[in-house]
């Protein structure tokens, strides 16, 4: 996602917005994406500060996707939250039992599902297997989307 802004002449293009609406939004509260956003109503704001806006929403892990679309006097932060992560298996581990695999992961049932978390799982897994000395053992995650 990229932010564009036309500026006008050689000048930055500054934005103050009445109104923030956020859609997208599922189970996050739009109160609380603006509070990451760390806009607020009735300034003035210029392209770098709707950038770090979208930078904070990112930075933030609960989300796969962010717009920030400034329109007249009104922002629309639309979002695509991750999902949350329902259950946990593992399959054809013989030498490790699932206790010790659940408690080496970073994902966890009920909390929100981040890819970037599932190369560390994998990486924490392998290493397990490697301390037992399976050097070739194949880890390999699938992810069901319902």
């Amino acid at each position: 996602m990229f932010f564009t802004a036309g500026a006008q002449g050689a000048m930055a293009q500054d934005f103050s917005f009445y109104r923030i609406d956020v859609e997208g939004n599922k189970r996050i509260e739009a109160s609380t994406i603006v509070t990451y956003s760390g806009l607020a109503t009735e300034q003035v704001f210029g392209a770098d500060d709707l950038n770090r806006a979208y930078q904070n929403i990112i930075a933030s892990g609960l989300f796969e996707s962010v717009e920030v679309i400034p329109n007249d006097n009104l922002l629309v932060i639309k979002v695509s939250e991750f999902p949350t992560v329902n259950k946990i298996e593992f399959e054809g581990n013989r030498l490790v039992n699932d206790d010790t695999l659940i408690s080496a992961v970073g994902l966890q049932p009920r909390r929100v599902f981040n890819p970037d978390k599932v190369d560390g799982d994998r990486s924490a897994i392998a290493q397990l297997y490697a301390d037992q000395g399976r050097l070739a053992a194949r880890i390999t995650p699938k992810i069901i989307r319902r």
